[in-house]
C-alpha cells in the first residue's frame, strides 16, 4: 500500500499458477514477502484472462469492500497514479461507475488464425454490445461484487469480459 495525494493505493498482481514448480515457489516467497501476489490453480494463458478478472473481482469485492475505486489495468499499461487520483477526487461519489475507453459496433473476429477467433456457437451475434477496452477501466468499488456475483451464474465465455461488462453496466 502507498499514498497517492492523500489516498490509500493498493496494487495487487494476479497470476495463474505457472507450470514450472520452481517459479511458483519464487512467487509464493515474493507473495509472502510484499503480500501483493494473488495467484490461483489455473494456467496463465490469454484464453484464461476472463478467469483472472474474476479472481480480482472477488478479491477486491472480499477485501476491498469500502473502495471508492477499482482500477484494472494489464502489466503493459503504464497509470499516473497522482492523476488518476486527481481525475478521481474531481469525480461525485457514485456507485454502478465504470470508466475506460469503450469500443463500440466492434464485430466478432471469425478468421480461425487469430487469438480473437470466436465461433458462432460462442457468439451468435454479428455485433457486440458495447464493452470497456481490458487494458483499463477503473469503476466504483460496489461493481466488483456484482461482476463477481454474476460470473457465478454466467455460462464462462473465454472472450465474455466484452460481453461481461456491458450486461452488468446496464442492470
Amino acid at each position: 500500500m502507498k499514498v497517492v495525494r492523500g489516498r490509500i493505493v493498493r496494487s495487487i498482481f494476479l497470476l495463474g499458477r505457472p507450470k514450472d514448480e520452481k517459479i511458483a515457489a519464487k512467487i509464493k516467497g515474493e507473495q509472502e514477502e510484499y503480500r501483493d501476489i494473488l495467484m490461483e490453480d489455473f494456467s496463465d494463458t490469454y484464453n484464461n484472462l476472463t478467469l483472472k478478472v474474476l479472481m480480482g473481482m472477488k478479491w477486491a469485492s472480499q477485501h476491498c469492500s469500502d473502495a471508492s475505486w477499482v482500477m484494472k489495468v494489464d502489466d503493459d499499461v503504464y497509470v499516473d497514479l497522482a492523476n488518476t487520483v486527481d481525475f478521481l477526487e474531481r469525480l461525485p461519489t457514485s456507485v454502478k461507475t465504470m470508466s475506460g475507453h469503450m469500443f463500440q459496433t466492434a464485430r466478432p473476429i471469425r478468421d480461425k488464425t487469430s487469438k480473437w477467433f470466436v465461433t458462432k456457437t460462442q457468439y451468435t451475434g454479428s455485433v457486440y454490445p458495447d464493452y470497456f477496452c481490458g487494458m483499463c477501466y477503473i469503476m466504483s468499488g460496489d461493481l466488483p461484487r456484482l461482476f463477481y456475483e454474476d460470473s457465478t451464474i454466467l455460462p464462462y465465455f473465454f472472450h465474455r469480459r466484452r460481453l461481461y461488462w456491458h450486461i452488468v453496466q446496464t442492470t
